[in-house]
């Protein structure tokens, strides 16, 4: 049976509904310093942990544990690694590099860390550039979930997995682990559960699962919502009649449509070749409601390659013409230069078209807008 709107209003203005707090993921630092996500940047904390000869006081900790590891899973007999360097992206043919590569005379871990890229790699080119004998050789992906390396060289440890072993075994370290190292271990550690843990919250599914009819009234909630939804994503990104109505105003700018229910790109039409859909107003739409009586479309002027160079380059001069960011410090690919927020009232909902009025007029009255024709000005040298 099907929930009514009468039904549905009366339970949402009931007192003695208990809906659960919603259970957020503790930040990190590496949340905070934009890193968290990011290849290169697990390497250099992994690649600091694993040498012997930093201060951090673990030792051989991190070799022995993964040495422990990869005897478990290949059956093979552990390496001794007594003496050994580290090295970060260390170089191979056809400018090639191996992550992390951890070897002395005689033996040599391979190690090739995925965060949230796919494997592409060309292992069998990592493995005959280290010149070790292959017994004496161990290949390694270092992965947020099980892969498989479709390599006989290469065997694969989760993160987590890695994780949870040095922490087991973390205990008899802790009397000469120094504080500060210990802080940034946990923080990789957390960092590392935070991106992998997909657990249901007990107390959400003890809600849903309370009573037949509530669980009901949720999915026809949920309904409504990705309703609303769908009807935005399709306004802002219908191409014909957007695309029609910025350029009758006069506006640099063609929709791009994603289709993710997410964001979707206003790009600028004037830019050079060389930089072309490397500029745009990004509108993010998959964080809606401000809990007020309004909604809202987050606008965002961002950047990417060339352009986004030139910006870091020039960041200077364009201040001193009065273009300076005000939200986050570039990402490795894409810059959010300036946010502000769009925001809709319930009339500027009803309608396919005054969807559209509302995200057109908006653009029109931007500074966001307004900007980024400048930033492509400087970049063509007009003044």
């Amino acid at each position: 049976m099907s929930v009514t709107f009468k039904e549905l209003s009366e339970w949402l203005s009931q007192e003695n509904i208990q809906i659960p707090e919603k259970q957020k993921q503790e930040k990190t630092f590496m949340d905070i310093a934009g890193i968290s996500r990011l290849e290169n940047h697990w390497s250099d904390i992994y690649a600091y942990f694993f040498n012997p000869k930093e201060k951090h006081g673990l030792g051989h900790l991190f070799i022995k544990t993964l040495n422990t590891l990869i005897a478990e899973k290949t059956g093979k007999a552990e390496l001794s690694m007594e003496k050994f360097s580290v090295i970060r992206e260390y170089s191979v043919e056809d400018d090639k590099r191996i992550d992390l590569l951890i070897k002395n005379e005689k033996e040599a871990i391979i190690i090739e860390n995925k965060v949230y890229a796919k494997l592409t790699n060309d292992l069998d080119i990592y493995w005959k550039s280290v010149l070790q004998l292959d017994e004496f050789k161990r290949g390694v992906i270092l992965s947020l979930y099980e892969i498989n390396p479709n390599n006989p060289y290469y065997i694969n440890i989760t993160h987590k997995e890695f994780a949870k072993a040095i922490e087991n075994a973390l205990p008899n370290y802790s009397h000469s682990l120094a504080p500060r190292d210990l802080l940034i271990l946990q923080d990789l550690i957390q960092n590392i559960y935070n991106k992998t843990s997909h657990d249901m919250d007990t107390n959400e599914l003890n809600f849903y699962y309370s009573d037949d009819r509530q669980r009901k009234i949720i999915n026809e909630l949920s309904k409504i919502r990705s309703n609303i939804i769908r009807h935005i994503c399709k306004s802002i990104e219908d191409e014909n009649t957007v695309n029609i109505r910025l350029a009758k105003r006069g506006i640099d700018l063609q929709v791009k449509a994603k289709g993710n229910h997410r964001y979707t790109y206003y790009t600028y039409i004037g830019c050079p070749k060389e930089c072309s859909e490397q500029i745009m107003l990004t509108l993010k739409y998959n964080s809606l409601w401000d809990f007020s009586q309004q909604c809202r479309v987050e606008m965002y002027l961002e950047l990417q390659g060339n352009i986004m160079k030139y910006v870091e380059q020039n960041l200077n001069s364009l201040k001193e013409a009065g273009i300076e960011p005000n939200y986050h410090t570039p990402k490795k690919d894409y810059w959010h230069f300036q946010k502000e927020d769009i925001l809709f009232t319930k009339e500027d909902l009803l309608t396919h078209d005054s969807i559209i009025e509302k995200i057109v007029t908006s653009i029109e009255k931007s500074p966001l807008y307004k900007n980024g024709l400048e930033i492509i000005r400087h970049y063509k040298g007009e003044k």
